[in-house]
């Protein structure tokens, strides 16, 4: 059976105000998104511009570094191969769909505990969105990016794709950004207003 998996019409980025990179100020975008989402067959959604997948993309901080990993053979993404990331995240299905939360946190949820362990407590901070067209990949994707400040860093790989995880600092970020993938050369840019809503 194909998965199906959250999306929004592309043309509600334009009622609400276009953007490339990240925005800052979420709320009414977040706020349409839970009215306005429907799901659709995952390989319709890949190929068709007219929709944005909606994407938790979580990032870990850990005083003043972020963990970072290198995207392995094994990635459900083919088109991130090989390329270093900040985030862990994924679609939503029309599985994560209950009635005690929200299907994007349900699915947040879901894609840290199938990718990754977290061993210490931390803050969960919903911070901003992330939109890239400039590439066929992006064209298709809204990201939701979170942060989880951890009190410790204990964080263990669960997933086969996460390879060389690592917390590294804003200044190592910036020196190898070309070996990032999209969404993670954009963060990296702007990690000082990341860090400044932490």
């Amino acid at each position: 059976m194909n998965e199906r998996i959250m999306v929004v019409k592309a043309s509600l980025l334009e009622e609400l105000g276009s953007f490339q990179g990240l925005m800052f100020d979420i709320e009414k975008y977040l706020n349409r998104i839970n009215l306005d989402y429907f799901y659709v067959d995952r390989q319709e959604a890949e190929t068709n511009f007219s929709y944005k997948q909606i994407i938790p993309y979580v990032l870990l901080n850990y005083r003043d570094k972020f963990l970072c990993y290198l995207r392995g053979e094994l990635t459900n993404e083919g088109r991130l191969k090989g390329n270093y990331s900040l985030g862990i995240g994924g679609h939503v299905n029309d599985k994560d769909e209950n009635l005690f939360e929200s299907s994007i946190d349900a699915a947040k949820k879901r894609e840290l505990s199938e990718e990754i362990s977290i061993k210490t407590k931390y803050t969960d901070h919903t911070i901003a969105l992330i939109n890239d067209d400039s590439n066929p990949v992006g064209r298709v994707h809204l990201g939701i990016i979170s942060v989880l400040k951890l009190n410790e860093k204990k964080v263990l790989k669960k997933e086969k794709s996460i390879n060389k995880i690592n917390f590294i600092s804003i200044e190592e970020m910036k020196t190898n950004i070309d070996k990032y993938e999209s969404w993670s050369k954009i963060i990296i840019k702007d990690i000082g207003k990341i860090s400044d809503y932490l």
